[in-house]
């Protein structure tokens, strides 16, 4: 998170895109290459059901 603003500033994305980067999920790239927080927790929960149910 740290070079964010440096990529804002720097990178050749659109006006539209830099701004969707301030509103948009944490983990949205303009691209689509990407793994949004709300995916990333559905995997943790599926790992963590699979898990408990082993025990």
């Amino acid at each position: 998170m740290a070079s964010y603003p440096t990529d804002f500033f720097t990178s050749k994305t659109s006006m539209i895109n830099k701004f969707k980067y301030l509103i948009k999920p944490p983990g949205w790239k303009h691209d689509g290459t990407s793994i949004l927080s709300t995916d990333l927790r559905k995997e943790w929960a599926k790992k963590i059901t699979n898990l408990l149910s082993y025990e």
